[in-house]
């Protein structure tokens, strides 16, 4: 009786063998890696993106049952991601468009007419649109910290994490933050959570 190899790679992959996942990963990082750099345009994010699109698949390793259905996870979870980069980037420049505008307007004194309490409820409104862009577990984690003032123990507790793990999603979504908005949003939205 002659083995199809794929079928045994398939197999031995749904049982959780490293080495089979190991084969897969070298048969198609490199097209989704390329797939990806295609549609982001850039070479650290496709890196990133192509990353998380293989420890997805691995984490459901339990439910495929081909190589063509392995593709097809690979390439629509990496598609995905890629578009939601690139809302992500242009609400991005979206939101420091609009940052700019206002502060230009302060500093032609087009906003005397606005009380500071106007002021602080529109940055306010955009920091919450920009912790909403944050990956999932970086906006609870960066919520229960910094919005809710847990302690990085009660977070993993919680979340049932590590608490290497919830220093290192805070570490994310700041920098991720910082990102999003400019440096003043960003002192005013740690000095609003003290």
């Amino acid at each position: 009786m002659i083995v199809d190899p794929e079928i045994d790679l398939v197999e031995q992959f749904k049982r959780g063998n490293k080495k089979a996942f190991t084969a897969i990963y070298e048969k198609w990082y490199g097209a989704i890696f390329f797939f990806a750099k295609r549609l982001t345009n850039n070479t650290e994010v496709a890196a990133d993106i192509t990353s998380d699109s293989f420890y997805k698949l691995w984490q459901l390793h339990e439910n495929f049952d081909s190589l063509p259905g392995i593709k097809a996870f690979l390439q629509v979870t990496t598609r995905n991601a890629c578009l939601n980069y690139l809302r992500d980037t242009k609400y991005r420049d979206n939101a420091r468009h609009e940052l700019h505008y206002l502060a230009s307007l302060e500093a032609n004194e087009g906003m005397q007419d606005i009380s500071e309490d106007e002021r602080k409820a529109q940055l306010i409104k955009l920091v919450y649109a920009a912790i909403g862009n944050l990956p999932r577990k970086c906006a609870r984690i960066f919520q229960l910290s910094y919005l809710d003032g847990l302690k990085n123990t009660e977070i993993a507790r919680q979340l049932n994490l590590s608490e290497q793990t919830v220093k290192n999603q805070k570490g994310r979504a700041i920098k991720l933050l910082k990102d999003l908005i400019t440096r003043d949003v960003f002192l005013f939205l740690l000095w609003f959570a003290v």
